[in-house]
């Protein structure tokens, strides 16, 4: 009883609600446009699909704004009261503790996020018992699809306050928040994109790849639910991860310093990640803008300018000025850069053997050639298990290592992809993109006389 008493606080509640109740509101509203308000107009002859199956059917992938945005925002303004001085000494003045605050204020979240959602599904319910053209759309389907947004929009708003509780403003909390869901696949494109111009054969794209990289990034596996292409294990994922991060949150409200309240990260551990990682990804950003040309040149100034530009941006952001070209900053800079450039020399010498890199045969289940491949799976029937073609292949793809054929567009150039697959089940893919075929096109013809290659459409 007592730990009912002390962990639910009723007058916290009530103020929650009379100050925050206008967020479910308007997610409530959101909701019955996406979702009610369209059923009611699929039901006119000139409007919508014959026979609605999924709820998908409805919304047309309309809910995204509501889920992620509102639970976002729905976690910026409950834990708003950390990041201004006056409100964060007048909370933590009342006699309540800091587990029964951070406590009331996640219920709180829960209720004005998951309420409008409920409420939506059974209106949907109702209405599909209503209309014939909703007689496919059984009960099972749309609670599950109410299922799925729930983990994720609980998942959203409780990831939102773990980044609060590090962030002392409450524009940086959605901003970093945004930032963080957009990382996995961000940083995948950016760091796949720049090893592709380091690595020769490197594949600048490889959508299995991507695909893998889908269910840790938030915003993208939300975007699959939408089209119905997320997996029980992984929604119970998502719901292990928000207990995770609401777990993490609460132990860092307990350590977060209250004077901490409008700095750009509260604790001074996180600082120098925050800052070395916005150089990082602002690098990242800019080299590959500039790499568009192919022009060395280019790329080592948007190296150059991308990272000077984080990491002075993100130094000013921690200091509060912008008189920080001086002592420490320069040093720390200057050490980046020194990492960076030993970790480019590294890629660019190939110290790790990937550009020479030919896999046994005894490895090899199946082998694949051809001018493109971006997603494997859809070349499976494609792939040879022949001895005798593996064995041209590799002498081939051996062939093109040792001549290295600059990559340059021309009528003259082909283009030649390779993949491996493993018996363990990796596959290995290289592709040369518009390479002079002159120095292996015997080679070349070789393997354009088997059957499997002239198989490719």
């Amino acid at each position: 009883m007592t730990s009912k008493v002390s962990f639910f606080n009723p007058g916290i509640q009530k103020q929650n609600f009379k100050q925050f109740g206008w967020i479910g509101i308007v997610i409530l509203i959101g909701w019955i446009f996406i979702v009610p308000m369209r059923m009611i107009r699929i039901t006119d002859d000139w409007y919508g699909p014959e026979d609605v199956t999924t709820m998908t059917q409805i919304s047309n992938g309309t809910e995204l704004p509501v889920i992620v945005g509102g639970s976002i925002l729905t976690g910026m303004f409950l834990f708003r009261y950390l990041q201004v001085p006056d409100a964060a000494d007048m909370m933590h003045s009342l006699p309540v503790r800091r587990e029964s605050l951070f406590f009331n204020q996640v219920l709180t979240g829960l209720v004005l996020i998951m309420a409008p959602l409920l409420i939506t599904a059974g209106a949907a319910q109702v209405i599909a018992g209503m209309y014939p053209e909703f007689n496919e759309l059984t009960p099972q389907t749309i609670w599950s699809w109410a299922g799925a947004f729930l983990i994720m929009s609980v998942f959203f708003f409780l990831f939102t306050v773990f980044v609060g509780m590090a962030v002392g403003m409450s524009i940086a909390t959605g901003i970093i928040t945004m930032i963080l869901l957009i990382l996995p696949a961000g940083m995948y494109t950016l760091i796949n994109g720049t090893i592709a111009f380091y690595l020769y054969g490197a594949p600048s794209s490889n959508i299995s790849a991507m695909e893998a990289i889908v269910p840790f990034s938030p915003l993208l596996f939300v975007s699959n639910i939408v089209e119905n292409q997320q997996t029980a294990w992984q929604l119970a994922g998502y719901a292990a991860a928000a207990v995770l991060f609401g777990a993490a949150a609460l132990v860092l409200y307990k350590l977060r310093p209250i004077e901490t309240a409008s700095e750009a990260i509260t604790f001074r551990v996180l600082r120098p990640i925050f800052k070395y990682g916005v150089t990082f990804c602002a690098m990242l950003t800019f080299s590959v803008f500039y790499s568009q040309n192919d022009n060395t040149g280019w790329i080592i100034f948007g190296y150059v300018f991308g990272s000077a530009a984080g990491y002075f941006i993100a130094e000013m952001i921690l200091k509060k000025t912008w008189r920080v070209f001086r002592g420490r900053a320069l040093i720390g800079y200057g050490g980046y850069a020194v990492v960076i450039i030993i970790a480019g020399a590294m890629l660019h010498y190939d110290v790790f053997g990937y550009e020479s890199t030919i896999p046994d045969s005894d490895s090899v289940q199946s082998v694949y050639v051809g001018e493109f491949i971006s997603h494997p799976a859809d070349y499976q029937n494609l792939y040879s298990t022949s001895d005798a073609y593996l064995d041209d292949v590799q002498q081939l793809h051996q062939a093109i290592i040792d001549h290295r054929p600059e990559e340059e567009q021309g009528a003259s150039k082909q283009s030649v992809s390779i993949a491996y697959e493993l018996e363990n089940g990796k596959t290995i893919i290289r592709q040369y993109f518009y390479i002079d075929t002159d120095g292996f096109s015997e080679k070349l013809q070789d393997v354009k006389e088997y059957d499997a290659y002239n198989a490719i459409p």
